[in-house]
């Protein structure tokens, strides 16, 4: 999905192409959702009038959460991460039934427009100003919700409906005349009924891909050991589509149960130091479908990113990681044919160039709990030992800081009376 300014009519113009989140890109038309929240639903025959006479509805239905999960439905449809505690927003937008209204513009036009949170950014203006002026018939703020780009109509639509109920609702006659009625949370709430589920998911909602093995995620929760690894462009924005929840004493390990199993994720971000930020980025970017189940790295990238990981974040195991580059290094051709992968000087060579082909570099994780095979870091970076360890040193002393903040507020939002201390300090207008 990209923007082009069009010059005849001063308007940004959306160009959706196959780049979009989903691999079956479910969004190939300008789709958008409205949600009318209960507390609005006094005007809601209003809203439905005048959403009909600007833009084509596909789809309406009338859909209440379960007390249980209303909490964390909030959270995770607005982007907050799932702690398990009510949310304000229920009791700013109400907590009985709301309306879905799925909408399909014909002509679209994009342009700059200020989000709630002060954001300019480029969004269809048709919808934007809609919203906006149903939310004016209405003493309090935020009681209608819209989607305002095709992404966050998929990461939206993609939490509430599996890929086919969408596909029925986006190709499907809507009768005005019918509204659907159902009680169901968002989907992944109590639990995901199958890792196929969960992926189907996540190829809708969010940016993300397998870093390694991916021939060991089964279809059954039940048969995968050990945890899975992810790199995805927003950490937020994946633990709020997953409903995962953070285990103590990790700044990356999460759990989500998966039909009664519980499923471990360690989870690495754009920027996190991982591995070169511009890789992580581009990785994403040139990511495939496996087995039209998730995504992954390309053979690639997968071969240098085991080749990086086994030999930089561990003590090189010839004997666990030596057969898999061996087998790897085969699919990419005669370039690698008689690499030595037990010799540290062999790996770092092949790193080496392949780094300065794409302007990448070793960097250091922000995960202190990530070891760092220091020798081959020299090796890789051309840096002598010392300097290596004082950068090493500098660089958990800079993230310490980070670690203990984060850490303070886990305790914070641990405690009812200190979360109630804080949102009441933060209702007062000084």
């Amino acid at each position: 999905m990209e923007y082009r300014f069009n010059m005849s009519n001063n308007n940004f113009e959306l160009q959706l192409n196959k780049k979009a989140r989903d691999h079956k890109v479910i969004n190939s038309k300008d789709h958008h959702i409205f949600i009318v929240w209960s507390k609005a639903r006094t005007k809601e025959t209003e809203i439905i009038d005048d959403l009909q006479k600007n833009l084509r509805i596909k789809y309406i239905s009338d859909i209440q959460w379960t007390k249980k999960n209303m909490g964390d439905n909030f959270h995770r449809l607005y982007n907050f991460l799932p702690s398990g505690r009510p949310s304000q927003k229920s009791k700013e937008v109400g907590e009985n039934s709301f309306l879905i209204i799925v909408v399909e513009d014909i002509k679209p036009q994009y342009g700059y427009r200020k989000d709630a949170s002060g954001r300019l950014k480029i969004v269809n203006t048709k919808v934007v100003d809609l919203k906006n002026k149903y939310r004016s018939w209405f003493s309090d703020k935020y009681l209608i919700h819209s989607s305002d780009t095709p992404e966050e109509f998929q990461r939206n639509i993609g939490l509430f409906y599996s890929f086919d109920e969408i596909s029925n609702i986006l190709n499907s006659n809507f009768d005005m005349s019918k509204f659907n009625n159902s009680n169901r949370d968002l989907l992944g709430a109590d639990e995901w009924a199958s890792v196929n589920q969960l992926f189907s998911v996540l190829n809708i909602c969010t940016e993300y891909l397998v870093l390694k093995s991916p021939k060991k995620i089964y279809p059954s929760a039940a048969k995968i050991s050990g945890d899975i690894d992810i790199l995805c462009s927003s950490k937020r924005e994946f633990i709020c589509v997953t409903n995962a929840k953070k285990i103590n004493g990790y700044e990356n390990f999460y759990k989500i149960k998966v039909s009664g199993e519980e499923l471990l994720l360690d989870i690495r971000e754009v920027g996190d130091g991982y591995f070169d930020i511009n890789w992580q980025k581009d990785a994403l970017s040139r990511r495939e479908i496996y087995e039209n189940r998730f995504f992954t790295l390309r053979p690639d990238d997968s071969f240098f990113f085991l080749l990086y990981h086994s030999s930089v974040h561990k003590k090189f195991d010839m004997g666990k990681y030596g057969l898999k580059l061996d087998k790897m290094s085969e699919i990419l051709g005669s370039s690698f044919k008689h690499i030595n992968f037990k010799n540290p000087n062999d790996r770092a060579n092949i790193l080496k160039g392949f780094f300065l082909a794409n302007d990448y570099s070793f960097t250091m994780p922000d995960d202190q709990k990530v070891l760092i095979n220091v020798d081959f870091a020299c090796k890789l970076s051309q840096t002598n030992k010392i300097l290596m360890l004082s950068y090493l040193f500098l660089h958990k002393v800079n993230v310490m800081p980070r670690n203990l903040i984060n850490s303070s507020k886990r305790f914070l939002k641990k405690s009812p009376l200190m979360v109630s201390l804080v949102s009441f300090v933060r209702s007062i207008k000084f």
